[in-house]
Parts: structure tokens; C-alpha cells; sequence
């Protein structure tokens, strides 16, 4: 009996196990030194007197145990003892209980696992159905966002592109996908593998990216994406197309600059006009009313010169102030394609005569409310820019079509192009490249598309001409 107490005690998951009486402890494994007597133990001494099996959980040596207590001999008072590791407790419970007792707490375990299961399986749908629905929402803002985003995995591949990326880059999002970032997104590639090597953060405010549309400016976001772990997992690129953005922003600046070299200029032509219309007047008297006695002819030579010159500082004075002090438009309902086929009749016999193609391709456009007159004056200013910078052979192309909420027009032409670095200057007042021009025409032309609420831009090279397109609203 001692080896088989000694082996069940080996058994892991028991702690102990004792034989008792009301006297002491006939058996036990080595572990035991003393046990409660069931005398100074109510537990003990109940399930002695009752004859039942009981359980408790106690302590032992400073470890928590679960105590099954048996009464085998009720004459005598002899229980069993059994002290189990609570880790262990159901498999003691199964070895422990009677076969009825046992199939009950199976049939309760099969029922919690019944239980478990049901739920687990609700919750399983319930996140799905959550996972779907923020994977939807997710793709649907991703879908629908006006920016592009594209995203590349650890290894450079792309993993993802939005419908505004594949409208920018004009790409098919299923063609793409698993395929090598350098390859297929060379423009923005750059500027992911940065972040990507880096495994930070970056902005940048204002690039040139090249896209199916041309060169756009876009402002680009690169954001990194780390697994729990730290581990990169991805890269993401959101660009901000801002070319309007910038366009509109120089064209207001444009104005501007415009307006305050307009305000210097009349404040300068008032400070000149009185002095100069002085020296005119005692020009034109000293011509009429002294006459000198030798070298009269040279004299009056001289004094021609001063008035004339002085009536031609007054003209440029008074286009100062014309410039300064713009005529109120005159608005009516305008068809814009009228006035462009009237600016293409007028230069078409000087463009022939100098060997020019003149082409028009113009779509139906909606009326708008401008100052026809101040248009056409615009639109016939830029057409004989266009031909003074055409040679025999080259083209000058009128054309129009309708945007969103505007009239888009564009006149261009293939001539020698305005260096790049006078792109920026074209618009100042007074600032000419011609031996005869006045530097005033594009200023103007600026002046009265901002007066219309409109926006102008140009485009050009030395090698591919000029292309000016004007933006006016609906």
C-alpha cells in the first residue's frame, strides 16, 4: 500500500496523498509531515460525519491546491486525502467522481464547448462583417479620393493605386499590381525608394513629376507603414496634383505686381507731367517768339526736337495712367469663338504674305458675359506676338474648348519661343525683348483677363514655340 501511495504521489498534477483517521495518519507520501485531524477541522470532520465526498481549495506548503476528501470506512472513521495541482483540476475531477457524476461533466464540458463555439462563431461573422464593411469604406475613400495614392511592399513592388494614380499616370491598376515600382512608376518610383531606404517620413512640397499629361506640379506625401514588430512593411505615396493651384497663385501674384508698378507708374507720370508740359511751353515759344541771329535753322531744329520729344513723353505718360486707371469693362453676352475666327481674319493676309500657316479648330462653346472689345484687343495682341516670332514655314493655331465651369483658350504658334529664363518677365511692365516694342501689350493682356476674373498662362521653348492659354469663366 505505501509503494502505491508513494507512486500515485509521482503521478504529476497530485500533490500529496494521505490516509487518516480520527487518530492520525496511517499512510502518506513523503512530502507530509502532519495533517489536520478531522477534530480541529470542520471540513474533515463534516465529510466524516456525512460519509460524502468533499473538495475545497487550500493550502499547502504555500501552494494553492484542490483537496478532495473520501470516506471509505464510516465504522472507523478512515478518509482519503488527495491534494491536486490546480492546473489539473477537471482531470482529477473525472478521476475522482463517480461514472455518473463524470458523464454529467462531460456532457457540461460538451455543452460549454457547444456554447464557446456558437459564440465564437457570431463573433467570427460579426468580424467579418466589420472587416468587410471597413474594407469597403476603406477602398471606397481610397477609390474616391481626388489625390493619388500609390504603395509599394518591402521588396519595391506596387501593392496598391488609387483611380486618381491610374488617371495621372494613366495606368490600369490590375496590370500593375505585384509589378516592380522602377519599372512601371518611374516618375514617382524615386521618391518612394527614399522612404523606403530611409524608413522615414518625407514631404515635398513642390515637384515636378512627370505624368500622361505632361509636367505636373504636385506637392508629395511618403508616408512608412511598420508591422508590431518595428519591421517595415510598406511605403505609401500620396501626391497632390497643385498645377492650377500654382498657376492661379502666379497669375495672382501676376496682377498684383502689375497693379503696383501701375500705381508707381502714374504716381511718377503725375510727379513728370507738370515739369515736362512747362518745358514743352517755353519749347514751343522760344521756337515762335526768338529768333536767333546766326545758325536760325539749326535753332529751330533744336526746339522742334524738344517739343517733339516732349509730346512724346506726354503720350507715354498718358498710357501710364490709361494703364493705371483701366476703363470699366463693358459686359454683354460674347461668344468667344466669334471674336477668335475676327483676330484669325485680321493677321491671316500679313501671315501670308509672310509665308505662316494660319489653323483653327474650335468647339462649341456656351456665350459668356466679357467686354468683347477688351478680348479681342487681348486676342490680337498675342496673334501678332505669334507671328512677329514666326518665319516662313511656321504655324500659328487658334483654338478653344469648354473645361468644367470655364471657356479654355489657346493660341499658339511654332516660332522661335521665349527663352526660359524671360518666361517669368514677359507680363512685367515695360519689359521688352523688341527693338520696337513697348513693353506695355502683355501687361495690358494681363490686366483685362484679371479684370474678367479670368487666368493666363504660357508655355514655352525654343525649340517647340509658344502656346498662351486663357482661362475665363462661365
Amino acid at each position: 500500500l505505501g509503494k502505491l501511495v508513494q507512486d500515485i504521489g509521482d503521478t504529476d498534477g497530485v500533490n500529496y496523498i494521505a490516509i487518516q483517521d480520527s487518530s492520525g495518519i496511517i499512510i502518506a507520501t513523503a512530502n507530509i509531515d502532519s495533517m489536520t485531524s478531522p477534530a480541529a477541522d470542520p471540513f474533515l470532520s463534516r465529510s466524516v460525519a456525512s460519509g460524502e465526498t468533499l473538495t475545497r481549495f487550500t493550502d499547502f506548503h504555500g501552494k494553492e491546491v484542490f483537496e478532495v476528501v473520501r470516506p471509505f470506512n464510516h465504522q472507523t472513521g478512515e478518509f482519503i486525502r488527495l491534494g491536486l495541482t490546480t492546473q489539473h483540476i477537471r482531470e482529477t475531477e473525472r478521476s475522482a467522481i463517480l461514472r455518473a457524476i463524470l458523464s454529467s461533466v462531460i456532457l457540461l464540458v460538451l455543452g460549454g464547448l457547444g456554447s464557446i463555439w456558437i459564440v465564437s462563431s457570431e463573433n467570427y461573422k460579426a468580424l467579418k462583417t466589420a472587416y468587410e464593411r471597413i474594407e469597403t469604406y476603406t477602398g471606397s475613400i481610397l477609390k474616391n479620393m481626388s489625390d493619388a495614392v500609390v504603395a509599394i511592399n518591402a521588396n519595391g513592388d506596387i501593392t496598391l493605386v488609387n483611380r486618381a494614380a491610374e488617371a495621372l499616370f494613366q495606368i490600369q491598376n490590375a496590370d500593375i499590381l505585384g509589378m516592380p515600382c522602377a519599372v512601371e512608376l518611374a516618375p514617382l518610383c524615386p521618391y518612394l525608394k527614399r522612404g523606403l531606404d530611409s524608413g522615414e517620413n518625407q514631404r515635398y512640397d513642390e515637384e515636378k513629376l512627370q505624368t500622361a499629361h505632361g509636367t505636373r506640379i504636385a506637392s508629395i506625401n511618403v508616408n512608412v507603414v511598420r508591422q508590431e514588430d518595428g519591421k517595415l512593411e510598406a511605403v505609401f505615396a500620396v501626391i497632390k496634383d497643385i498645377t492650377e493651384q500654382k498657376r492661379l497663385e502666379e497669375n495672382l501674384q501676376r496682377g498684383e505686381r502689375i497693379s503696383a508698378m501701375g500705381r508707381l507708374a502714374s504716381g511718377v507720370a503725375h510727379e513728370i507731367r507738370n515739369p515736362l508740359n512747362a518745358i514743352g511751353i517755353i519749347a514751343q515759344r522760344l521756337k515762335s517768339e526768338f529768333e536767333p541771329e546766326s545758325d536760325a535753322e539749326e535753332y529751330n531744329q533744336l526746339a522742334a526736337t524738344i517739343v517733339n520729344e516732349t509730346r512724346r513723353i506726354n503720350d507715354i505718360i498718358q498710357q501710364f495712367l490709361q494703364f493705371s486707371r483701366p476703363a470699366k469693362l463693358n459686359k454683354h453676352t460674347t461668344d468667344v469663338v466669334d471674336l477668335l475666327a475676327q483676330t484669325s481674319m485680321m493677321i491671316r493676309p500679313e501671315a501670308e504674305e509672310k509665308g505662316v500657316l494660319i489653323a483653327e479648330h474650335y468647339d462649341k462653346l456656351p456665350t459668356i458675359k466679357a467686354d468683347a472689345d477688351k478680348l479681342k484687343q487681348v486676342f490680337l495682341n498675342l496673334a501678332q506676338n505669334a507671328l512677329e516670332a514666326c518665319s516662313q514655314g511656321d504655324k500659328i493655331e487658334f483654338s478653344s474648348r469648354q473645361g468644367k465651369d470655364s471657356v479654355i483658350i489657346k493660341i499658339s504658334d511654332t516660332g522661335h519661343g521665349i527663352p526660359a529664363p524671360e518666361l517669368d518677365k514677359i507680363f512685367n511692365l515695360y519689359y521688352t525683348t523688341k527693338d520696337s516694342g513697348s513693353g506695355i501689350g502683355l501687361s495690358i493682356v494681363q490686366q483685362i483677363i484679371s479684370q474678367h476674373n479670368g487666368v493666363i498662362d504660357v508655355q514655352s521653348s525654343e525649340e517647340n514655340g509658344t502656346t498662351f492659354t486663357i482661362t475665363l469663366p462661365i
